[in-house]
């Protein structure tokens, strides 16, 4: 019911507010099997330009006048940010933000979810598995989008202890820090990126848990800590 209500007041919200609202692109991932290379991302960003300014979070309370604003962000703090998108802001001077879940940047954390495509992208062929009382078929180098969304739903303990028996069923030790592919921007990259003045950094939790599941504290502990 709570979030029924959200919605019906943003909704109510959108109609009655008369500011035309700001346009977001939004990328994740780059390069290799992604598709999203840096002639893709000079298109999206391009055709923005063509209509739009584009703002920083930091912008926006400064009383900007253009009417027709655009953001450029992208989650989660991997490190095809410097090589793909990087080069292309510099060259069009387009400013973007960057998502930074901060156990993952600061800490060498894995993103839960990068341990698990890292599992199944190393399987050498099809296999079962039973995750949460329910069987699961994984073939590698597949998105399994069943068992991400069972991991999506669990509070971050009970989410880490399914990983690990996961992995154990697939008999897989998973490195304790993320390897190449799947770790973060580099310190120095990072930067070498907020000097350049078109990067903006915003926290995105701790441990990118999904917020609806956790308890009030727990949720707490994701804010702040990433703050």
């Amino acid at each position: 019911m709570k979030r029924k209500m959200i919605s019906w007041a943003s909704r109510l919200f959108a109609r009655w507010n008369t500011q035309p609202p700001p346009t977001a692109v939004t990328f994740h991932r780059f390069g290799g099997a992604t598709g999203i290379t840096r002639d893709v991302i000079r298109h999206h960003l391009g055709f923005l330009a063509q209509n739009h300014d584009f703002v920083l979070p930091r912008d926006l309370g400064s009383g900007v006048s253009s009417q027709r604003l655009a953001m450029a962000t992208v989650d989660d703090c991997h490190e095809d940010i410097y090589d793909h998108l990087f080069p292309v802001a510099c060259e069009m001077r387009v400013p973007f933000m960057i998502a930074v879940p901060s156990d993952f940047f600061l800490r060498e954390q894995w993103l839960w979810f990068d341990k698990l495509y890292w599992m199944v992208g190393s399987l050498p062929s099809r296999r079962e598995v039973r995750v949460g009382g329910k069987q699961y078929v994984i073939e590698p180098r597949i998105a399994p989008k069943g068992l991400k969304e069972f991991f999506k739903r669990q509070q971050p303990a009970a989410r880490d202890a399914a990983l690990a028996d996961l992995a154990n069923q697939l008999g897989i030790a998973v490195p304790p820090r993320p390897v190449e592919g799947y770790g973060s921007v580099s310190h120095a990259h990072m930067k070498e990126m907020l000097a350049s003045g078109l990067v903006e950094i915003t926290v995105h939790t701790a441990t990118h848990t999904i917020a609806s599941v956790l308890e009030p504290s727990a949720l707490d502990r994701e804010l702040r800590d990433s703050k």
